[in-house]
């Protein structure tokens, strides 16, 4: 009766076209008041219809006494308990046509006699316009970061801040117990063999070789090589090196980190790299790990010197040491927040341990003026180039074009800054136009940089915004890491990612110290080329690593601390003797025969005795007797 009193009312003014359109809605709203439908229900069930009104400004006005008929109910049909609400038609409705319908625009119908409206952003309010930009230094909030400086001689101090006994120790046993579990006998490997096998890969790294047996040749072999650790030994350490036993971890933890086959080492190498000491101006980017085999995490990088590999985030200060990393396993890798992309969540994750005051450079890859505001939030300031995509309409619209700056000549900027003031946007010409964003610097600053002109082939000075300075200042750290581990890097052939992965670290673990072993020996005073070059240093710590562990006092003693008189340990296969070239053989004048007191066996060709005499010059034993001269058949030979 009520539906069918309101359809007859309305037909009575509205007839025709309005008949047809503005009645069959009147009857939803009130059939569906009827009902007790709450607002939220009836705004989408309006908001989804395929019904389009008039603009207000045409439509014809209702009745006054319209309300008071969708009110009104007769009392056999009013319930005491309760009563529906009335249900009050704003008179100003407007829709816009979306993709699945319409949308309502400016108010929509509400129960409660009462319009909502949705937040409008007025049309002449600019949010980006070019203002004056000027921000004050930011400074690092108490308590700062603690000094752990070494201030030692002694080059195995800083290397221990990333690998100590009990990672070697938990190296040891994982290694012995995966033998036992594979072959059923262990390899015997203890902790000083292990020191041995990282001093010898170390000592590869500084020396180069083509091939790993060419060390053991016996033309080329190391005596320092040689003398530690057999060839075949070697290998058999390299290839069966294990940092967790496998059958200790679960399917599960297998799938929630696929590097659980390197994780104690993994996270031993990140608790020496947080202890150090952070810059107040700090960067982020990514670092390739080389690799081109079979790897589950294994990625393409295109524009790296080495593209494929294993991905790591990196956060570095700008003279390359590394405070923070974390290792890129796939999407699912960073769910920090899902409002949030890949990029922004790298610096997200890589920035929780910071204390308000940082100020950190990243490239286009993080860049988002959603991260710069995360940020801010967080008592941090942020620079960065962006990318285009990610720039809002109205920045594009009113910054100036490449050809506007090209015109201008080289040097010219433009700037636009959001209305609150904190975040800037700045495109400068240089051969072409860097666009960067900023919550910390802009062009409130100019100095002149040093650029190549290709036509005139000359040298010109350029202006330059202060932004654009300290950008290219602080954003190198991690690309001088990568620098830096390359000049010796740990990268011999291998189809193990893993074997890969901890030469890597071993790496990373001395180009680190290294830069903490530099930046304090120029804090003492001392000049820049009397400091043990990264070469060097990497050479020193793998001979302390082979002879402190080959070598050590504690061998000669037995239980009781008496020295012994004979070592109880198996008789080990004595070291190779590099053969001298055939020129070398026939200088004459330092080959003089020694006669010894234990025999060898005889180094010539052909001859398996053995004798007490021995060449000075070629340090090899050689027969002499009156039956047999093979000290002057070895000397004489072509």
């Amino acid at each position: 009766m009520k539906l069918c009193s309101i359809i007859a009312y309305v037909s009575e003014y509205h007839i025709g076209y309005f008949l047809s359109r503005i009645s069959y809605k009147i009857s939803l709203i009130c059939f569906f008041s009827y009902l007790e439908l709450t607002d939220e229900q009836l705004e989408t069930i309006l908001n989804e219809s395929e019904f389009e009104d008039e603009d207000s400004d045409t439509a014809e006005p209702f009745p006054e006494d319209l309300d008071h008929l969708c009110s009104t109910t007769s009392e056999s049909e009013a319930e005491p308990e309760a009563t529906p609400q009335p249900v009050q038609i704003a008179t100003s409705l407007r829709r816009v046509r979306t993709r699945g319908g319409y949308r309502s625009r400016g108010r929509v119908l509400t129960r409660g006699g009462r319009a909502q409206r949705f937040p409008v952003t007025p049309e002449n309010e600019e949010l980006w316009g070019r203002r004056s930009f000027t921000k004050s230094m930011p400074h690092l909030q108490e308590p700062s970061y603690p000094s752990n400086n070494v201030n030692s001689e002694d080059l195995m101090k800083y290397l221990n801040e990333y690998i100590d006994d009990n990672l070697i120790d938990t190296i040891v046993q994982k290694t012995n117990q995966t033998s036992i579990e594979k072959t059923g006998r262990s390899i015997n490997l203890t902790r000083e063999e292990c020191y041995i096998y990282f001093g010898i890969t170390l000592l590869m790294a500084c020396l180069p070789l083509s091939q790993i047996r060419i060390y053991w040749n016996q033309k080329y072999a190391l005596p320092v090589i040689t003398q530690a650790m057999t060839r075949d030994r070697y290998f058999l350490l390299r290839n069966s090196m294990k940092v967790v036993f496998d059958n200790d971890i679960t399917m599960d933890m297998r799938k929630q980190d696929k590097l659980w086959k390197v994780r104690p080492l993994l996270d031993r190498i990140l608790q020496g790299c947080k202890a150090q000491g952070r810059q107040q101006k700090i960067s982020i980017d990514e670092m390739i790990i080389p690799f081109t085999g079979a790897c589950p995490i294994r990625q393409y990088c295109p524009g790296k010197p080495h593209p494929t590999g294993m991905k790591a985030f990196v956060l570095a200060n700008p003279n390359g040491l590394v405070c923070d990393l974390t290792i890129y396993q796939g999407k699912e890798t960073f769910a920090y927040d899902n409002q949030f992309h890949l990029g922004e969540n790298v610096v997200l994750k890589l920035t929780e341990s910071l204390v308000p005051g940082h100020l950190i450079y990243f490239d286009r890859y993080f860049t988002t003026v959603r991260l710069a505001d995360e940020l801010a939030k967080r008592g941090l300031k942020c620079t960065g180039t962006i990318m285009k995509n990610r720039v809002p309409k109205e920045v594009i619209n009113k910054i100036d074009d490449d050809k506007t700056l090209m015109r201008k000549g080289r040097g010219s900027c433009d700037v636009l800054v959001r209305n609150d003031g904190e975040v800037a946007f700045t495109k400068w010409m240089d051969n072409k136009s860097v666009l960067l964003l900023s919550t910390i610097h802009a062009a409130e600053n100019f100095d002149d940089c040093r650029r190549y002109n290709r036509s005139t082939r000359q040298y010109l000075f350029v202006s330059r915004p202060e932004v654009i300075k300290e950008y290219n200042s602080n954003m190198g750290g991690v690309d001088l890491t990568d620098r830096l581990i390359a000049v010796c890097p740990s990268r011999a052939r291998t189809r193990k990612w893993t074997v890969r992965f901890i030469s890597h670290c071993l790496d990373l673990s001395i180009t680190n110290s290294w830069i903490k072993f530099k930046q304090e020996q120029i804090e003492k005073g001392i000049r820049r080329h009397k400091i043990v070059q990264l070469r060097e240093f990497k050479r020193l710590i793998a001979e302390r690593l082979i002879e402190e562990n080959l070598y050590r006092e504690d061998d000669l003693l037995d239980d009781s601390g008496e020295p012994e008189e004979r070592r109880n340990v198996k008789k080990r296969r004595p070291p190779i003797v590099p053969l001298p070239s055939k020129l070398r053989r026939k200088h004459g004048t330092d080959h003089l025969p020694e006669m010894l007191t234990t025999q060898s066996r005889c180094r010539n060709e052909g001859c398996s005795k053995k004798t007490s005499v021995k060449c000075l010059g070629c340090n090899l034993s050689l027969c002499l007797t009156a039956k047999r001269n093979c000290f002057k058949l070895f000397h004489n030979s072509d």
